[in-house]
């Protein structure tokens, strides 16, 4: 069995005091904040955080770490139910579930705020990226990953089937008699960075309307950032300026569809009476908002209760297949989608009186 790493080899690597290595392992507040990177970055190069956490690998589950990725709260309507579905399922098996966001980190930040958990097991909750699951499969600590997944990583996923839902609600559009339809994606700051599911929810609309012997337009997608959303409205009058706007706006989340909703209003337009709007997630305001949304139902809380069931396997068997579990997704149809509601071909911004200012909403 190999040597566990201890301070005095992260104090000699780093060229700092064995106390010192205690105070930057501690979070200390009486250390500077490089002398903290250089320890934590020696502590990760030695695999200090594996060594000391790789004894979780064959113990049974009783504290499991539900993180999530980009926040700092669970006040997300969509979040919240996966993290319900977790601790529902959690409670049959008597393992405790604890939330914590995690922002962008170091490797090393985050390999030692693991450390600090002492965690039997994490749920990865979110959009992260390739290079924090690397981190955190480094610790050794059991893994699963919930509505993401990277090809390129052996590591086991939870996800809904975000491409054929995408394709049922665009296809279900097209049989609307809806021939131009706009798609409304987001991404999370850098817009280098692929959101798996997105991903996967844009190819859905994409192929629904190949299938359908309609052309893919590249005016009619449109990204936002996620921290921006009043660029939403930025979207709706480029597409309302078109020679020949789309009748039909497919949202790749309901929140954004919430905000396309307000941005028409505020042009003038109604829903579904002058566009069509549709979702995907069906979170609990979708039904509730006017007029109810027409989206794509994502089962959340069984999608924390497969997390949970996934981890209670890897952390019985750490060297069986990884797999990954896709849960399939409903169409749900309320009121936001009208038929055969084509527009004019004369400009909407004369229609509507589109004007180029861009107001809050």
């Amino acid at each position: 069995m190999a040597r566990l790493v201890t301070v005095k080899d992260i104090a000699l690597r780093a060229g700092v005091s064995i106390a010192t290595v205690s105070r930057a392992l501690n979070n200390a507040e009486n250390i500077t904040e490089e002398v903290r990177q250089r320890v934590l970055e020696a502590a990760e190069t030695l695999g200090y955080f594996s060594s000391h956490t790789s004894r979780n690998i064959e113990r049974p589950l009783k504290k499991v770490a539900f993180l999530l990725y980009g926040h700092t709260g669970t006040n997300d309507f969509f979040w919240s139910r996966i993290l319900a579905g977790a601790e529902m399922e959690a409670r049959k098996a008597n393992i405790q579930i604890f939330f914590q966001g995690i922002l962008d980190r170091s490797p090393y930040q985050l390999q030692a705020q693991i450390h600090d958990m002492r965690t039997d097991g994490i749920l990865l909750v979110g959009p992260s990226d390739e290079e924090t699951v690397q981190a955190i499969q480094k610790t050794n600590v059991p893994l699963v990953l919930i509505d993401n997944a990277f090809a390129s990583l052996k590591v086991d996923a939870v996800l809904s089937d975000n491409y054929q839902g995408s394709k049922e609600i665009t296809s279900y559009l097209i049989a609307q008699g809806h021939h131009k339809i706009a798609f409304l994606n987001h991404r999370r700051g850098d817009p280098t960075h692929t959101i798996y599911t997105l991903a996967w929810r844009r190819k859905g609309y994409c192929d629904a309307l190949a299938e359908a012997g309609l052309p893919i337009e590249p005016e009619l997608l449109w990204e936002y950032d996620f921290g921006q959303p009043e660029s939403i409205q930025e979207a709706c009058q480029a597409w309302l300026e078109l020679p020949t706007p789309p009748s039909a706006l497919f949202c790749a989340n309901d929140l954004a569809a919430f905000w396309v909703i307000k941005s028409l209003r505020h042009f003038g337009l109604r829903v579904p009476e002058d566009m069509s709007v549709v979702g995907f997630d069906n979170v609990e305001m979708a039904e509730h908002i006017t007029p109810p949304l027409t989206t794509i139902h994502v089962h959340k809380e069984a999608m924390g209760a497969a997390g949970v069931k996934a981890l209670i396997a890897r952390a019985a068997d750490p060297t069986a297949i990884n797999e990954t579990h896709v849960l399939s997704v409903d169409l749900v149809i309320r009121d936001s989608v009208r038929s055969n509601c084509p527009l004019a071909e004369t400009p909407a911004s004369s229609r509507y009186g589109v004007h180029p200012e861009l107001p809050s909403i």
